[in-house]
């Protein structure tokens, strides 16, 4: 995500704002991606910023559960991630 920030700045420059994203995870895997809020107004860094969450891995539940993740992205010079999880 790091990565998709700074790719970002060189392109257009000082960006900030807040990016909120909703998941599931299934298994260990990661669906439902949705990036429900975006203050920095660049679609292009939302985009990046969906795939990677798409390439995140989590450890396999014993029960089999379900987990729904909210990412809450502080995008600002000092990069901050939030995750807020409802099972």
């Amino acid at each position: 995500i790091k990565r998709c920030y700074v790719q970002e700045m060189r392109i257009a420059g000082d960006i900030s704002g807040d990016m909120l994203l909703t998941f599931v995870i299934h298994k260990g895997k990661v669906n439902g991606v949705k990036v429900t809020s975006n203050s920095t107004g660049s679609e292009r860094l939302a985009t990046c910023v969906h795939r990677k969450v798409k390439q995140f891995q989590f450890p396999h539940l014993k029960k089999g559960g379900v987990w729904e993740l909210i990412l809450l992205l502080e995008l600002h010079w000092g990069l901050h991630l939030s995750f807020l999880i409802n099972i």
